[in-house]
């Protein structure tokens, strides 16, 4: 399956196909003509190309070091996150908790877990620059797992002292873990662009 994704997509970086698409594949065939492969595919409002292989395969991709505290996403992706925070931490009904569920914040709870305690995401998400910020293709739940656990350390941070240690016992009863490591930051991503 790999290769056939290959060979309709040769620009894509091989780790962008295997922890992106593959699974997709997997699961609905390939080539892409199931009804959900435009919203996997998610193809920029606006764009000319028919079929979103046409776009995809007139992209470029680099892979690079994004400082995730300042990165400017676009309005639609930063819904997707609000969305996801309101679904998994607040019980809203909304169509994260619907489709995704329970597996869905299972998800969240894994990276959130094991940003705290390697302080890097487990891989890269999936960004597409647009003219007004970087939409996230691939790595919802990386984002809102960063974003969870960069608060958590800026409350560690500000806790007195003496609530530092029961601050610890309340995150290892939580997340299974004895330490927290240092949130870097910076991350790894895989930017798509546009050719011109």
């Amino acid at each position: 399956m790999f290769e056939e994704i290959k060979s309709t997509l040769p620009n894509f970086p091989d780790e962008v196909i295997t922890d992106w698409l593959l699974p997709f594949a997997n699961e609905l065939g390939w080539p892409p003509t199931h009804e959900r492969w435009p919203y996997i595919f998610a193809q920029p409002i606006g764009s000319w190309y028919a079929t979103p292989t046409d776009f995809w395969r007139n992209t470029s991709w680099t892979k690079e070091v994004m400082d995730f505290s300042a990165i400017a996403l676009t309005p639609s992706s930063r819904k997707c996150i609000n969305d996801m925070l309101n679904a998994y931490l607040n019980n809203e009904d909304n169509s994260y908790r619907r489709t995704l569920g329970p597996r869905g914040k299972a998800r969240y709870m894994n990276v959130m877990k094991y940003l705290l305690e390697q302080g890097h995401l487990p891989k890269p998400p999936v960004l597409l620059q647009e003219a007004h910020g970087h939409s996230i293709i691939d790595g919802n739940h990386r984002f809102l797992a960063w974003e969870s656990t960069a608060t958590v350390h800026r409350q560690y941070a500000i806790a007195p002292e003496d609530m530092k240690q029961s601050f610890m016992r309340s995150l290892s009863n939580k997340w299974g873990i004895s330490s927290m490591t240092g949130l870097s930051n910076t991350q790894e991503v895989w930017v798509a662009k546009e050719n011109s």
